[in-house]
This record gives C-alpha cells, structure tokens and sequence, in this order.
C-alpha cells in the first residue's frame, strides 16, 4: 500500500488524534534515579569507613568539637586532658600530665633500651700505657691548675668535659691552660701516648689496652685488685648514656698480667742454639730459685740476684709448641 492513512503516526504508534497522548518526561525527573543510587552508594561508604576508623572497638567517637580540640592542641595548652563526651580521658592522652605540658610529652612512655638518657656513669683517671704510676688522688686533680704535681695537664672528652669537671669539684677557668678538651676518646689515648705529664678521665667503658687505668682513692675499677661492683666505685659523672645498658661490669672483666721479659737475647739465646735446648727453652727450661743478692755488681751500681736452677718443667711449656707451630 503506498498511501498512508493520515491519522496514523508511525513514531508514536498511537493515533495522532487521542487525547491521552504520553507526554515526554520532564528533565528533574530523568536524575532522580541515578541520585538515589549515589546516595545509596555514599551511605555504604561512610558505614565502612566509619567501621575501620574508630566504630570498632565499641566505644563512642569524640565529638568534633573535642577532636579538633586535640588535633589543635600545642605546647603551650595546659595540661588538663581531653575528654569524650562521657567524660573520660581520650585514649593516648594522660591523665597525670604536668600544667603547661602537651598531650604528646604527658604520654611519652619510659625510655626504650638504647635511648640516651642521663645517667650517674663511672669515670676513671687514666695516663699513658708506660706509667708506673697505678693511683691517683683529688689532690693530685687540684695540683694541675698549678703544675706542682705530677701532672700538668689535665685532658676530657670535650662533650663530656663539664660533667666530669664538676664530679671532680673542678672549675673549668681555675685550670685555664691546663686543661684541654678532644672529640673523641681515641684521641685522648693518642696524647696520652706522648705527654707522660698529662692525666685524663674517661668513661669505664671507654678505657682500652693503650691507657692505664689509675685507681683513685686506693680502690682500682680495672687489674686484679679491683673492685667487684660499680656500686663500690666511688667516681661517677651525670652524663648521658644508652638506657639498660651497662658498658662496663667489673664482675665480668678479666686481667691479663705480663710476667716479664724472658731476655731472649745472652744467656738464653745461648741455650736456644749453641746448646741445643731448642725453642721450648724460653718457656720450658724449668725454674729457678734466688739464692742471694750480690751489692753494687752492675756497671750501673745495681744490685743482682745469685740464681740457681731447680729443674721441673717451665710454667708454660705449651707455648714453645705453639710458637715453634706457628714458625712452621
């Protein structure tokens, strides 16, 4: 059919002449369904935030009023603690904290094992490794700033330096010249080393092999003759060192004691080759007893031991096999 019935609208398959004709929908009406479904999906989101950041341990959020209270919250607010709206104190904020003290220094918990932090820590008085010396007294300290005693010199760990002065009832302008301070306590073992004439203080846990450690006031912290205990040792010095750490225990300390010079040169040089003991001799040829002393005998006016041999085996006869090991 090729001519259309003019009352028949193809586009809306309804005839054009009925009164109850759809009508297009309006625009706000074509939102409302995507709105909802936003909405729905922002409800979701804040249940589930709202869960993972505080709903769930049960108990009630602070109001924002108080958040922002503590979120605001600086050094110089006094000391009373926030509260939630029941009235107790926010979890991490302390209920004991000082007036004028932040929220954050109320709650720093006790130091952690490490931490610096000041401490009553033993000093020793130390010189060179080659003094004779094995004490020394306050008075010899009060000596330096004059230079009549057997010091003229009194050397510190320069961040150290004030405590110990003060430990030791010192006055850092009293010594003037006479006093001098290095970074490190490397060095003060390195001077030391050269300047026989200078005393110095080191922490316990500072003192090593190159120094020697004096004893002050007839007790010794290091040597066979020391004290035991930290507590029994008399010179200590406010200073900062690492919490619930001990660097230095006498009662866990060993003393390594040199017997001597063996003179591996004359007489025994002598019995190691031309008489064929062998190089077990030094520390194997047996003992020896004194049997006299003889005045005056040496060029130098010294006196000199009349000796005779005993026999037995040496004190350590191990150690001419381990040396002669370590020759092959």
């Amino acid at each position: 059919m090729s001519v259309r019935d003019p009352d028949f609208d193809p586009r809306g398959l309804r005839p054009r002449n009925l009164a109850h004709r759809v009508r297009p929908a309006r625009s706000w009406q074509r939102w409302v369904g995507p709105a909802l479904v936003v909405a729905l999906v922002f409800a979701v989101g804040v249940l589930v935030l709202g869960s993972l950041t505080g709903g769930g341990g049960g108990q009630p959020s602070a109001s924002p009023a108080v958040a922002a209270a503590a979120a605001t919250s600086s050094p110089g607010s006094t000391g009373q603690d926030a509260a939630s709206p029941g009235g107790s104190p926010l979890p991490g904020l302390s209920s004991g904290a000082a007036p004028g003290a932040s929220a954050t220094t109320a709650a720093s918990p006790s130091a952690s094992p490490g931490a610096l932090v000041a401490a009553d820590v033993p000093i020793v008085p130390v010189t060179g490794f080659r003094s004779t010396r094995t004490t020394v007294k306050p008075a010899d300290v009060r000596a330096i700033a004059s230079g009549s005693g057997a010091y003229d010199r009194l050397l510190l760990v320069a961040d150290d330096a004030d405590a110990i002065l003060a430990a030791l009832g010192i006055d850092r302008a009293s010594l003037g010249s006479h006093l001098k301070t290095v970074p490190t306590a490397n060095e003060v073992a390195s001077r030391l080393a050269t300047q026989p004439k200078t005393l110095a203080f080191l922490r316990a846990g500072q003192v090593g092999p190159s120094v020697r450690a004096l004893g002050w006031q007839n007790r010794a912290l290091f040597g066979v003759d020391r004290v035991r205990s930290l507590s029994d040792w008399l010179l200590t010095a406010r200073l900062r060192a690492p919490a619930g750490t001990t660097e230095y225990d006498p009662a866990t300390a060993w003393t390594l004691v040199a017997g001597g010079d063996i003179l591996l040169d004359r007489g025994v040089s002598l019995a190691i080759g031309s008489h064929a003991a062998g190089v077990d001799f030094p520390f194997n040829g047996g003992t020896a007893e004194i049997t006299g002393t003889c005045r005056n005998c040496s060029p130098l006016g010294w006196d000199t031991p009349y000796t005779r041999r005993a026999g037995a085996a040496g004190a350590r006869p191990d150690q001419g096999r381990r040396h002669r090991d370590r020759q092959l």
